[in-house]
């Protein structure tokens, strides 16, 4: 950094000054980050004045210090070599620190852990896990990861983040983008459940490993609507077990195509909000999971004795939106409505959500057609109604007006 101005730029953005386990380094790398920025002129009399202004100077060791360090570096050209070994180092350093900090708490006989004993330990654990690849990133980064993503939003037809597969739909939605929490809500059989099948396999087909939550179905009702979905049969017929000879052929390649998708279908009877975050958690460190639905929010126990139903459900949501924010991915979360039309025994769901898709029965001719209304959307255009057919018998959305 002391003999390129590239190298500098580069990794100022790359290592953040507590990387440097040598107090006197850590001070040099804060004194040439600063005047990178600054784009001043940049020797070593400019540096010293940098850290005599600062008061920082002596702790270098003064002039002769900062000389020794200026004189010893003898080429940049292995600096990327230098560079992962700071970071690694750094890395393995904060490891050590949170496994001697998970020891101490072992030990402690009198702490409290607000979530349970367990999650407590897998938070740490799979937070670890999750950031040893990375570095915290400077501002600068940031940045270039917004223009990036404003890059591919400008792009015609782009939608960025996860689709249903309707394009009516998507278009208007936007897109579910990483660490969004989405609440897909409707009155019994209005069909949620369906437009959520929609987005499941529509990810999956595009290679996304998916985790479904089915507190309500078991994984055998599910993947009966999946293959109706999939396969066009008719859900009646697959209950009944009366398939005809031009059915077989069908469900055959159905379940074909379906085994070999990356979705894991999760038995989610009496799942309490940390069984099913300590469940993503493990399936994101060993499947990167790309996506997590959650049918329905309703049913899901926040496990906080004594309290009101109202009380554990915004637990229950506030979870699911730090789960989304935490591993980076988004979380469709399904909800009731109740006989007023609001979100089922909590308005603090809507308070989380980025997006709320909320499907009613619509006013067209054709029985068929669902008025599918984005009441909150972060990403998009709020109260816009797309209309949409829904197929109940096949567990299909589609464009109204194909």
């Amino acid at each position: 950094m002391i003999l390129a101005q590239d190298v500098r730029s580069e990794l100022v953005s790359q290592i953040p000054s507590e990387a440097f386990h040598i107090p006197t380094n850590r001070i040099v790398f804060d004194a040439l980050r600063e005047l990178d920025g600054s784009n001043s002129a940049f020797d070593f009399h400019i540096v010293k004045k940098w850290l005599t202004d600062t008061g920082r100077l002596a702790e270098v060791g003064g002039a002769e210090g900062l000389s020794s360090l200026w004189d010893f570096v003898p080429t940049s050209a292995n600096w990327e070599f230098y560079a992962e070994t700071v970071k690694e180092n750094y890395q393995r350093r904060n490891v050590i620190l949170q496994v001697q900090k998970l020891t101490a708490d072992m030990y402690d006989q009198h702490a409290e852990f607000k979530n349970g004993l367990s999650e407590h330990v897998e938070t740490i654990l799979t937070k670890l896990v999750l950031d040893i690849p990375r570095v915290a990133k400077a501002f600068k980064g940031h940045i270039l990861d917004t223009l990036n993503q404003i890059e591919a939003e400008t792009q015609p037809q782009s939608i960025v983040g996860a689709r249903f597969g309707v394009t009516s739909l998507d278009t208007a939605v936007g897109g579910i983008r990483p660490g969004e929490y989405v609440v897909i809500c409707a009155e019994t059989s209005g069909g949620k459940s369906a437009l959520a099948l929609s987005l499941i396999l529509n990810e999956a087909k595009r290679g996304i490993p998916v985790v479904v939550f089915s507190l309500e179905m078991s994984p055998i009702q599910v993947v009966k609507r999946m293959l109706a979905n999939d396969g066009q049969l008719s859900m009646k017929t697959l209950r009944s077990g009366l398939l005809t000879e031009r059915d077989f052929p069908k469900l055959t390649q159905s379940a074909d195509r379906l085994s070999k998708l990356p979705i894991h279908c999760e038995e989610g009877y009496n799942m309490s909000i940390s069984q099913i975050v300590s469940r993503v958690r493990l399936l994101k460190v060993r499947h990167n999971v790309g996506l997590v639905v959650v049918d329905y929010l309703q049913l899901i126990s926040a496990g906080i004795r004594g309290s009101s139903r109202e009380r554990e459900i915004a637990e229950v949501s506030r979870r699911l939106r730090l789960l989304a924010l935490e591993l980076g991915i988004p979380v469709v979360a399904l909800s009731q409505l109740n006989d007023q039309g609001y979100l089922r025994e909590s308005r603090a769901i809507g308070h989380d959500a980025d997006t709320i898709i909320n499907i009613e029965e619509s006013e067209s001719d054709d029985a068929f057609v669902k008025d599918v209304v984005l009441i909150k959307n972060r990403n998009g255009r709020c109260g816009e109604t797309v209309k949409l057919k829904f197929h109940g018998e096949y567990m299909t959305f589609e464009d109204a007006k194909r």
